[in-house]
């Protein structure tokens, strides 16, 4: 039976070895989290998106968002609207009806 001073030697020799094997990991850990980070990164730079997005609270970026698909659906309208004046002033000019006041 080992005695009390070679019990303490055995335990800090694996706590030690516990140690090292705690600080690896978080070294493997720490790196891939530098990986992801830089991936991220590089995510939002190709994406266009303005940085100010990501510092936005959550209620704040949903009525950001709100209000960019809002100004988006009007603009979609507006082009839709502006279409059909165009179609429907050929429609009149293929029919000789345009500038012509029926009496």
């Amino acid at each position: 039976m080992p005695s009390g001073s070679e019990e303490d030697d055995i335990n800090f020799g694996q706590t030690y070895q516990d140690l090292v094997r705690a600080e690896q990991t978080a070294s493997e850990l720490e790196a891939r989290l530098d990986n992801l980070d830089d991936q991220l990164e590089a995510l939002i730079r190709a994406s266009n998106l303005p940085p100010e997005l990501f510092s936005m609270d959550e209620e704040t970026l949903k009525e950001t968002l709100e209000a960019a698909s809002a100004k988006k659906e009007k603009q979609e309208e507006a082009v839709q609207s502006s279409n059909n004046i165009k179609k429907d002033g050929t429609m009149s000019q293929a029919n000789g009806t345009e500038g012509r006041q029926d009496s």
